[in-house]
């Protein structure tokens, strides 16, 4: 040993950990392989049950990430039918013929929707919320498109000071629409918000979070700003819950009107009516 150098001595130290170890795993297997079935059941249990210990962190995530995407399509599924695009009428003057039309006779108009943005049923009997920005004159008034179908509304509020605007839509008595749930808990920092939209050929979902909150006081109102990027087809679309529940409407740069603005909006109206 005295004549072995420092390699020499590290590869015979290799060399011996090695067959340790071939001869260990040999004498295990045999071992196993004579011993009794009850032990080599308690063995295969232990190895069982520490694999089982080691995988869940893995799959707890990918369950929290597919139950999210779960509960925003089920969300935009559940309230698609409230969103409605509103529209004014855009008339364009037509000649019949060149004769007329060097004469500067008109004789017939031709109607087209001009699209001025998003809003959402709140009640049954066609109250719809939007952004003030959306409407451009509360005087005239507005088409509705609910899913294809096109209805006429007006204005009943237009509030400039809270940014709310509130229509009527023209209907039957026995037409009852789709309105979402409110929420009866206020939104929290950090809360998941979910922003439906549309315009007049498709559907548009957006994903937040409550970015900013300043809680409600005995004067005053909560206010909080989402992180969702506000766009033509969402501004004056509802913001919800990941249960489906509107907690405010969008408005321009991540500001939300919150659902307390709206409800006193709609007991305005209430009280107008009767």
């Amino acid at each position: 040993m005295e004549e072995l150098n420092k390699t020499q001595i590290v590869l015979l130290t290799l060399f011996i950990t090695f067959v340790t170890s071939v001869t260990t795993g040999i004498v295990t297997v045999t071992l196993l392989q004579q011993a009794p079935q009850g032990v080599t059941q308690t063995i295969n249990r232990v190895v069982e049950h520490t694999i089982e210990k080691i995988t869940p962190v893995t799959t707890r995530t990918e369950t929290r990430v597919v139950g999210q995407e779960d509960e925003i399509i089920k969300t935009a599924s559940l309230i698609k039918p409230a969103i409605v695009r509103i529209t004014s009428s855009v008339s364009t003057a037509v000649a019949s013929t060149s004769d007329e039309q060097l004469a500067g006779i008109l004789v017939a108009t031709n109607l087209s929707d001009n699209e001025v943005g998003t809003g959402f049923l709140v009640s049954s009997d066609g109250l719809v919320a939007t952004a003030y920005s959306v409407i451009p004159d509360h005087n005239i008034s507005y088409g509705v498109f609910v899913g294809d179908k096109k209805y006429q509304a007006n204005v009943i509020i237009h509030n400039k000071n809270e940014g709310l605007a509130i229509l009527k839509i023209e209907h039957d008595k026995a037409t009852k629409f789709v309105a979402p749930q409110f929420a009866s808990k206020p939104v929290t920092l950090g809360q998941t918000i979910i922003v439906l939209g549309r315009d007049l050929d498709r559907y548009t979902v957006s994903v937040g979070l409550v970015a900013s909150l300043k809680e409600a006081t005995l004067s005053s109102l909560p206010i909080f700003k989402t992180t969702v990027r506000s766009d033509n087809t969402n501004i004056g679309g509802p913001l919800l819950s990941s249960t489906g529940q509107v907690v405010g409407l969008n408005l321009e740069n991540g500001n939300a009107l919150p659902i307390e603005l709206i409800k006193s909006g709609m007991a305005s109206t209430t009280r107008a009516t009767n």
